[in-house]
């Protein structure tokens, strides 16, 4: 059966885009996201570094590869068990707050971006409703694309989103890098910054078994 996730199936990607693509821009773009793709949905170590062995041999960019090998190892250490990177976020009252100050009790932390108008209404209302039902849960959305305070706040407007538990990275690329996430990602982490959940998706059912899990374990208490 085709296993698309397979290791031999995206080295052949890789190397294909290797020897397909000339222009070195199109190239290191195309083999940065297959790798980075590949690391995103992986929870295999071991996959994860042959597909890495597979990229270093065939990209030509220092700096892709010093990125790649931040990003691998962000992924390899934000894992379940972890402590969360304690990056440094921006509130809306334009302030610098440290990530872990703002953990009083387990908290879901997902992700959104301006330009991605149906994903943020969506996940959204989707986390407002969660947070209606789990009220000794935390949910904390930062926006990914945004370094702008004034231009991410007017989004916020533009949204109608309650500005309260909204945030940006103080250094997007660094933060986006530190926590090894996406648009789609969701982790979850209790009070004391140790990571409870990180492979879950903002839509995906698994979201919703997580937090069922954590109610039966008492730490979350259902309305």
């Amino acid at each position: 059966m085709f296993d698309k996730e397979s290791v031999a199936y995206n080295v052949e990607k890789l190397r294909l885009i290797d020897s397909l693509f000339d222009n070195p821009d199109i190239k290191n773009y195309l083999l940065r996201s297959v790798t980075r793709d590949y690391f995103l949905e992986s929870q295999d170590t071991l996959k994860m570094k042959e597909i890495a062995d597979a990229y270093f041999e065939v990209s030509q960019s220092s700096k892709d590869k010093k990125q790649m090998r931040d990003f691998l190892h962000a992924r390899l250490n934000v894992r379940s068990g972890k402590s969360v990177p304690n990056i440094t976020l921006i509130n809306h009252k334009h302030e610098e707050v440290k990530l872990y100050d703002i953990l009083e009790k387990p908290t879901v932390i997902y992700f959104w971006a301006t330009n991605h108008q149906l994903h943020a209404l969506k996940s959204h209302t989707l986390m407002n409703s969660l947070k209606e039902e789990y009220p000794n849960i935390s949910f904390i959305a930062i926006n990914l694309i945004e370094y702008d305070p004034e231009f991410w706040e007017k989004s916020l407007n533009d949204y109608r989103f309650n500005s309260d538990n909204e945030y940006i990275f103080k250094n997007t690329s660094k933060g986006i890098n530190s926590l090894a996430v996406d648009l789609q990602r969701v982790l979850i982490v209790n009070e004391k910054g140790t990571i409870l959940e990180s492979h879950l998706e903002v839509f995906d059912e698994k979201l919703f078994e997580a937090i069922s899990k954590l109610k039966s374990s008492k730490l979350i208490v259902k309305k």
